[in-house]
């Protein structure tokens, strides 16, 4: 649990943009987590055909969290990132405080090639359109050598935001139902689907998993759901 002197009060996604990745090959695709209003959702579905993205775009974010946690990345945990032509922005609206006030800022969490944070620009009056007074890019811009060069570190606030995840890394969220203070948490669940078959006469239910996914900021619905795995 973050201190008191620090506290995360809404972490919610704004927008994913998308460049040589994937099926998202011609032209950058965006992402939009907002609703008709322009605010940010709190549940999202992805819907569409097989074999157009919606895997790809889980992974990414899943990679682009990750980037959070890691002091000094050799890789950007994600093929077309590391090895293509590949570039991602996700730009999420942040609430904290930190030194006795309260901030709003777009998070631009951003990794590839030629200047990845550059897909969507954040000016002032775009800022204020979603209720934020500062645009704070992190991530690593990757060059034709392979070398990773860090972007962001220098802003104050990524520096209390990396610091306060570094500090807490590995622990579990302390619940997920009553508790809006606490850090950004992602659960990811594996799209691998090569299950083996079962060979034993008993096909009954054998694991019940209870999933959830809770954004500081967001409501909790109503109650969890059951996956049932035979």
């Amino acid at each position: 649990m973050p201190g008191d002197n620090f506290l995360v009060y809404d972490f919610r996604p704004l927008f994913l943009t998308v460049e040589g990745i994937g099926p998202f090959q011609e032209a950058p695709y965006e992402l939009d987590f907002t609703d008709a209003n322009g605010e940010p959702c709190n549940f999202f579905l992805l819907l569409s055909m097989n074999g157009r993205g919606k895997t790809t775009l889980l992974e990414l974010m899943a990679s682009l969290m990750g980037l959070i946690e890691q002091r000094e990345p050799e890789t950007l945990g994600f093929e077309d990132l590391d090895n293509g032509s590949g570039r991602a922005q996700w730009d999420i609206f942040v609430r904290l405080y930190r030194e006795g006030q309260e901030e709003c800022l777009v998070l631009s969490l951003a990794a590839g090639r030629d200047e990845p944070w550059t897909l969507r620009p954040w000016g002032e009056t775009l800022l204020k359109n979603y209720g934020a007074d500062h645009w704070c890019p992190f991530g690593y811009q990757r060059h034709v050598s392979g070398r990773l060069e860090p972007v962001g570190k220098g802003d104050e606030r990524v520096q209390d935001l990396l610091a306060a995840i570094q500090a807490h890394r590995g622990e579990a969220p302390v619940v997920f139902e009553d508790d809006p203070l606490t850090l950004p948490t992602l659960l990811c669940f594996s799209a691998y689907r090569d299950i083996a078959r079962v060979t034993e006469g008993d096909r009954g239910i054998i694991r019940r998993v209870a999933l959830s996914l809770v954004i500081p900021g967001g409501s909790r619905p109503p109650g969890t759901r059951e996956m049932a795995t035979t």
